[in-house]
């Protein structure tokens, strides 16, 4: 996992936030009977969580 984020735009960090749920849903596939949510995406991959609360609170300050 990466521990640096390389996001410069409001695009870049929307890309990352899909390419880390895209992977989630790839390691999860078939394993989930309800779908996945935030608690079992925190419980489950915490540092994929943490990035995309870090990618969430920088959003607003990132440029177009």
């Amino acid at each position: 996992m990466k521990l640096t984020m390389n996001v410069r735009t409001k695009r870049g960090a929307i890309r990352r936030a899909n390419a880390i749920l895209a992977q989630c849903r790839r390691d999860m596939r078939g394993g989930l009977s309800f779908g996945m949510d935030w608690p079992t995406l925190g419980a489950t991959y915490p540092e994929r969580y943490n990035e995309l609360m870090r990618l969430k609170a920088i959003f607003p300050k990132l440029p177009d």
